[in-house]
C-alpha cells in the first residue's frame, strides 16, 4: 500500500546554495628538611615506588627516601625528647634521617621527620616545634602549617597557622615543589614548598587587574586596580590613580619617574602608551599584546579574526560548518554536529566541519513498504509515501515515492527537511512520525548524480 500525501509547496523548489550564517620530593622548601611528598604528588602514578614519608612505615621504622624501602629507625620510646637532637648532641647521629629536624613518634617508636607545609598529619608535633616564622607549627585538619606571624604569598593567618588563602582544603591536591618549574601552568612555588596560583607582576594578571605585593592575605594575588584618574587621600598625601592600576602622587610631582610603559600627561596622571586590550587593535588578525602595548599579528580570540574564521592556538583559521542549520544548505548535514556531532560516522571522505548531502536512508526511493522495512530510527517505523503537489498552473503531479524517516523533531532531519508528527500507517488510526516532503525529488535526484 502507498499513502499519498499533498504537499503545498511549489515544484520549482530546488536543491541549491542558501544563504550561510554568519616532581621534586627533596627537603621542604619551608626548612622542614621533610622528603616526604605533597598529597597530589603521591598520587600522581600508578608506579609502586615504595615509601615516600617515614609516616608511610610500619611501627620501628623509617623511610629510606633514596631506595624507597622501610628501615630499621633511632628508638625514642624511653626517650622522646631525643629527637629534636639528632644530629647535633648525638655525637654526629643523624637518627638515619639525614639531618632532618625530627620529631618522636611515640606509637611508631622511633625518631621521624617532621612534616611539611599540606603534608598529613595527626598531632602538632608531626609538624615540627619551630617553622620559618620561629613559631609553634600546627596540624589543621589534617594537614600541618607553619605558626604565624607574618605568612608568605598565598597564605593567611587563621587561628595561629598559615593556611592557604583559599582554604586548608587546597591541601588536599597540594603539589610539593622547589621551584616554579615543578608546578603546573599557572601556578608558582609558594615559599612554602607548595605549587600555588601565584602571581608576581601584573604581567601574570587580566586587564585590568594588579597583582598584589604587600605583604598580608592578597600578597600574591590578582586584583582589581583602581579606575585611571580616580583620587584619594592618603596619610594626608593626595593621590591619583595611574593607567598601571595603582595609587600614588600625581606624575608632575617633583622627582617622580612615570612607571615604565606609561607616560605623564597635562592632568599628571601616569596614562598607558599603546594598547591596552584587543579591542585596541582595529586590524583583522591582530591582538594587543598587552607587555609592550603594541598590535602584533595573530588572536587571542575568534572576535580578533574574519569572517568565518575562530582563533585556534593564537592563529585565525577558517571556521567549518557550526550546525546544519547555520551553515549548510537544504538537504545537508554538517559534520561535527548535530546527528553527526562523531565526526567518525561522517560518509568516508567528508571531513569534520564540512557540509554533506544527507545520505540514505534519508529520502530513499521507494515502491512500496518493503523497500523501507530496514529504517529504524527514533522508535519510529518507516513507510513508502507518494508525495504530490500542484505546478504553478494549479495542476496536479506527483514527485515521486519516498520512504520516511524516524524522527522526533527537526533537528532529527537533514536541514529544510521537517519531521512530520502524524504520517498515516497501515494500522488505522496508528500513525508514524518522520522527515518527509517534496524537497525529497531534488535530495534524491542530487545524491544520484552524485553518488
Amino acid at each position: 500500500m502507498i499513502r499519498k500525501l499533498i504537499w503545498l509547496v511549489p515544484a520549482m523548489l530546488l536543491l541549491g546554495a542558501c544563504p550561510k550564517t554568519d616532581d621534586g620530593s627533596g627537603g621542604g622548601a619551608d626548612g622542614s628538611g621533610s622528603g616526604a611528598m605533597g598529597p597530589g604528588n603521591a598520587g600522581s602514578t600508578a608506579v609502586d615506588v615504595g615509601c615516600q614519608s617515614d609516616q608511610a612505615c610500619g611501627t620501628g621504622e623509617i623511610c629510606d627516601l633514596d631506595t624507597g624501602e622501610c628501615v630499621p629507625g633511632f628508638d625514642c620510646s624511653q626517650n622522646p625528647g631525643i629527637c629534636q637532637f639528632c644530629g647535633e648532641a648525638l655525637e654526629d647521629n643523624d637518627c638515619g634521617l639525614g639531618n632532618a629536624e625530627a620529631y618522636c613518634d611515640e606509637e611508631a617508636g622511633v625518631c621521624r621527620r617532621t612534616a611539611g607545609t599540606c603534608d598529613p598529619c595527626s598531632i602538632d608535633e608531626q609538624c615540627g616545634a619551630l617553622g620559618v616564622n620561629n613559631l609553634p607549627n600546627k596540624c589543621v585538619e589534617g594537614y600541618c602549617a607553619q605558626g604565624c606571624g607574618a605568612c608568605a604569598a598565598g597564605f593567611q593567618c587563621t587561628a595561629g597557622a598559615c593556611i592557604p588563602t583559599a582554604g586548608i582544603e587546597v591541601c588536599e591536591t597540594a603539589i610539593r615543589c622547589s621551584e616554579d618549574l615543578q608546578c603546573p601552568d599557572g601556578q608558582r612555588c609558594s615559599d612554602y614548598g607548595i605549587c600555588l596560583p601565584l602571581c608576581t607582576t601584573d604581567a601574570d594578571c587580566s586587564a585590568g587587574e594588579i597583582c598584589w605585593q604587600d605583604a598580608g592575605p592578597l600578597q600574591g594575588q590578582c586584583v582589581d586596580g583602581c579606575q585611571t584618574g580616580e583620587t584619594r587621600t592618603s596619610n594626608g598625601v593626595s593621590e591619583v590613580c595611574h593607567g598601571n592600576g595603582r595609587f600614588d602622587v600625581p606624575c608632575d610631582t617633583p622627582g617622580f619617574v612615570c612607571p615604565e610603559g606609561t607616560e605623564c600627561n597635562a592632568e599628571g596622571i601616569c596614562e598607558l602608551t599603546g594598547c591596552q586590550t584587543d579591542a585596541d587593535c582595529p586590524l583583522v588578525r591582530t591582538y594587543c599584546d598587552t607587555t609592550t602595548g603594541e598590535c602584533v599579528p595573530g588572536c587571542n580570540s575568534d572576535d580578533d579574526c574574519g569572517a568565518f574564521e575562530i582563533c585556534e592556538e593564537g592563529e585565525c583559521k577558517q571556521q567549518g560548518c557550526r550546525g546544519k542549520d547555520v551553515s549548510c544548505n537544504i538537504g545537508e548535514w554538517c559534520c561535527g554536529h548535530d546527528l553527526y556531532d562523531d565526526a567518525s560516522s561522517c560518509p568516508a571522505g567528508v571531513d569534520e566541519g564540512s557540509c554533506f548531502l544527507t545520505p540514505d536512508p534519508w529520502c530513499r526511493t521507494c515502491n512500496d513498504d518493503n523497500d523501507c522495512a530496514d529504517i529504524d530510527a527514533f522508535g519510529q517505523a518507516a513507510y513508502c509515501y507518494e508525495l504530490q503537489g500542484q505546478d504553478e498552473n494549479g495542476n496536479d503531479i506527483s514527485y515521486g515515492k519516498f520512504c520516511s524517516v524516524g524522527c522526533e523533531t527537526n533537528a532529527d532531519c537533514p536541514r529544510g527537511l521537517p519531521c512530520v508528527q502524524e504520517l498515516p500507517t497501515p494500522t488505522e488510526g496508528v500513525t508514524t512520525k518522520g522527515c518527509l516532503a517534496s524537497i525529497c525529488a531534488p535530495i534524491s535526484e542530487a545524491r544520484s548524480s552524485n553518488p
